[in-house]
């Protein structure tokens, strides 16, 4: 390999995580992001999502003092405060840290990233992670951290993009001459990361997590639905009783559904040294 070669090889080993993670750090930096997150999570399949992980994980939690780590706005952490959890809420965006302590005034909100958590080893006895790993091409390295701050036996729970439903959804859609959604046309700094059931049991295990129990869910995002759910969206904002049959069903049948038919998968590891 030449000088030249050499030196356009580092350019493009130059870490994508950081020029990600940059990419990312300086769109929710922006004055109003948080108050118009706040608002998508609010309405339409995006609540639905909020009901089934809000149910799912309330009832799957160890203990009372609870890390919220990547909280947004806190449409989880004002939920838990609202059982009666203890909830430290961590994000990196000032926006939605401002948006969280409004709307949730007894939680305790710490801005740092999920890479060097200010916190000592063990101290909670659970820890949540949502809608934020398939931002991170490193995410391995931020789930051991949450299993660094979960004391002995405690639980981590958190949500990844299923790689099992993309591969086999491309591979139908492509079979058919259709195309996907939108979502992954974006550049590759900012493309959503997928991982599989393997390979999330497999980075747990490196951080101390043994895998107990999963749920596929958000059936409604995946590539399958994606064409009906623009028109499917109105139905959802209007109804909350709709809502809420969905989160339900959701939740009953999500337990038997393979990784395969579900946009998302909600994980649950246990603690084990």
């Amino acid at each position: 390999m030449n000088q030249h070669e050499k030196s356009e090889s580092n350019k493009s080993a130059v870490p994508v995580n950081e020029s990600r993670r940059e990419l990312k750090r300086k769109r929710y930096e922006t004055g109003d992001f948080g108050e118009s997150y706040d608002s998508r999570y609010s309405s339409g399949l995006n609540e639905l999502n909020t009901l089934v992980e809000r149910r799912w994980i309330a009832s799957h939690l160890k203990g009372n003092r609870i890390l919220d780590a990547g909280a947004g706005t806190g449409r989880l952490s004002a939920y838990l405060a609202g059982q009666g959890f203890s909830v430290v809420a961590l994000d990196n965006s000032r926006p939605m840290l401002e948006t969280l302590r409004r709307k949730v005034p007894v939680a305790c909100a710490l801005r740092s990233d999920l890479y060097h958590l200010p916190l000592e080893k063990g101290v909670f006895d659970s820890a949540v992670c949502l809608h934020v790993f398939f931002h991170l091409t490193d995410w391995p390295v931020a789930l051991a951290e949450l299993a660094r701050a979960v004391k002995p036996d405690g639980s981590v729970i958190f949500e990844m993009r299923s790689g099992e439903h993309v591969r086999l959804a491309k591979r139908i859609l492509r079979l058919f001459g259709l195309r996907g959604p939108h979502r992954d046309e974006s550049p590759e700094e900012l493309a959503t990361v997928y991982a599989g059931r393997e390979e999330v049991r497999r980075a747990m295990d490196e951080a101390g997590l043994a895998l107990e129990k999963t749920l596929p869910y958000d059936l409604g995002h995946s590539y399958y639905l994606a064409p009906l759910a623009s028109k499917f969206e109105p139905l959802l904002e209007r109804s909350v009783r709709l809502r809420n049959a969905l989160a339900a069903c959701e939740l009953s049948i999500g337990r038997f559904l393979p990784s395969s038919l579900a946009y998302r998968t909600l994980y649950l590891g246990r603690k084990t040294c």
